[in-house]
């Protein structure tokens, strides 16, 4: 595997951890675990190399929510850093904002 493909993933494996740093906090107050990213390669080797991020959310009871997205896809980079870091700004605070949700909903 190339130098610069593993450089680039270490790149977008940083965005993601600074991106849940930003809302440490709240995972905190909402008793939420939040699992390394995981670098998941399903094909070796260009032209077909590819490779996603895998993010779980979890409580108590579980994994209860997931954010995936491909890094490369047919030997090429699927994303940039900026528009994965709006794009893991809106992931993140929608998982917040639902687990929020779910546990003003639940009954005492």
């Amino acid at each position: 595997m190339a130098n610069d493909i593993l450089a680039f993933e270490r790149e977008i494996i940083q965005l993601v951890q600074d991106s849940l740093a930003d809302h440490i906090e709240d995972f905190r107050r909402l008793n939420v675990t939040v699992h390394v990213p995981k670098i998941r390669r399903t094909k070796e080797g260009v032209p077909d190399y590819e490779s996603e991020i895998c993010v779980d959310f979890s409580d108590n009871h579980g994994v209860f929510d997931v954010i995936e997205f491909f890094v490369y896809q047919r030997g090429k980079p699927t994303v940039q850093q900026q528009e994965i870091k709006n794009w893991l700004a809106d992931a993140v605070a929608d998982v917040v904002a639902q687990r929020q949700a779910q546990l003003a909903n639940q009954t005492p």
